[in-house]
């Protein structure tokens, strides 16, 4: 934003609308704008602090920026009590995938040069309909106005990946790594292409350019060391991240890691604590793309010790679970 109060003003009517469609979500404990005003970006801010102090346990923080007629809104959310980042994709509900379409149809219609409007059509038709012929044809078509754009390399790496053509996806997210070697996204869907065929050095090498850049987030330490234990089958820096970050729970990954190494030292009671004492009911694995109920390795568990009927009933539930 400017210095001008009248973008101050615009940012403020943003936040406060989010801040009201937040609240009409019955399960959430949403604070005030008056009450978070003082925490407004301006030098380095504790979010443990600001979590504590606010009594919650999540903060969403953001930016406005404005330029003629075009808007742009950026958001994340911050694990106050790990200082963790989260990042999502589109929830691909057929209401959802409407609004979507609603959205991409009337940009083009406003603007149907719009390189940023071609390139939502392309996210529409890869995220939403599975789509990628359509896709890269819109991104074909968004790619010159694009040079530079970092969402924009993701996104074509993506689709050339799930095409299976890993040498074009790593072309991609390499040039959106070097874009912005800050962005979650870019280093870690090029670490995950190399992970996929296999190369794993590469893949402990991206995240250590990524450490060596000054980023210390408990997650990209947790990458690299699962990525050294697929190559080499060594656990001993998984286990080391493990023991510094011991609250550490990205979007569920992490007990799955606690569990597996309690597995492998034969101590099934330490395995079975770890998934008790988690509140979620479900888990990703392996690389952060699949949910597996708990049902799951509460079955695993079982069937390592030799429990049969337990097993198998942890098993039925798992099932009926992943039919739904």
């Amino acid at each position: 934003m400017s210095q001008d109060k009248s973008d101050a003003y615009f940012a403020d009517g943003v936040q406060d609308q989010i801040l009201t469609n937040l609240a009409k979500v019955s399960d959430l404990k949403v604070i005030s704008h008056t009450s978070v005003r003082q925490y407004k970006i301006g030098g380095e801010r504790n979010m443990r602090e600001i979590g504590r102090q606010l009594g919650v346990a999540y903060i969403m923080e953001g930016s406005v920026q404005r330029a003629r007629d075009r808007l742009r809104i950026n958001a994340t959310l911050i694990d106050a009590r790990t200082n963790l980042l989260f990042f999502f994709d589109l929830d691909p509900r057929p209401d959802r995938i409407s609004l979507a379409d609603a959205a991409v149809k009337a940009a083009l219609h406003l603007r149907p040069d719009s390189s940023e409007a071609h390139f939502a059509r392309a996210d529409y038709y890869f995220r939403c309909l599975r789509d990628y012929d359509r896709a890269q044809e819109e991104l074909a078509i968004a790619r010159p106005g694009l040079p530079n754009s970092t969402p924009f390399f993701i996104l074509s790496g993506y689709i050339t990946r799930r095409r299976n053509h890993f040498r074009d996806a790593e072309q991609d997210f390499s040039t959106a790594f070097a874009l912005d070697p800050r962005n979650p996204k870019a280093y870690n869907l090029l670490a995950d292409t190399y992970v996929l065929q296999r190369r794993f050095p590469e893949a402990v090498h991206i995240y250590d350019k990524v450490l060596s850049a000054g980023e210390q987030t408990p997650i990209v330490r947790y990458r690299r060391a699962s990525c050294i234990l697929f190559g080499t089958g060594n656990t001993g820096p998984l286990r080391d991240v493990l023991t510094k970050f011991p609250d550490m729970e990205f979007a569920g990954g992490q007990t799955p890691a606690r569990c597996w190494m309690a597995m492998l030292d034969g101590n099934y009671a330490e395995a079975e604590r770890v998934l008790v004492a988690s509140p979620r009911q479900d888990f990703q694995d392996i690389d952060f793309s699949f949910y597996f109920p708990k049902s799951w390795y509460q079955a695993m568990v079982a069937r390592a010790k030799g429990d049969s009927v337990r097993a198998a009933a942890a098993f039925r539930e798992c099932r009926e679970i992943l039919a739904q």
